[in-house]
């Protein structure tokens, strides 16, 4: 049921080789590991909340942790964007002033 909501090829093939590894007696994450589509820090928590008996726990803490990192990426990005879009602003107000005045000023030159 879980495997077909993924919407990934990759990653139903993944969870279907971790019920595999299950019913074997092994453990949850290791085809997970071994198929790269988890860092190793991920891997490392989770790993330890599995062996600990608080997997649901570790998986939230490595949700936060994900989390923390998209926002303070995205906080970054703002920050890089933001001088950009004041420029661009600022060209296009300047535009529109040069087009407002230089048709006046060009009548005044005329008298």
């Amino acid at each position: 049921a879980v495997r077909p909501a993924s919407g990934n090829a990759v990653l139903e093939a993944v969870i279907k080789e971790m019920g595999e590894e299950v019913r074997r007696g092994g453990q949850l994450l290791e085809p997970l590991r071994r198929s790269g589509l988890l860092p190793p820090l991920a891997a490392a928590v989770l790993a330890s909340g599995e062996e600990t008996g608080s997997f649901h726990t570790m998986l939230q803490r490595v949700a936060d942790m994900y989390d923390e990192e998209v926002e303070r990426q995205l906080q970054r990005l703002v920050a890089l964007i933001e001088p950009a879009i004041i420029l661009i602003l600022g060209l296009a107000v300047g535009i529109i002033l040069v087009s407002i005045f230089n048709p006046i000023f060009s009548l005044y030159q005329r008298f």
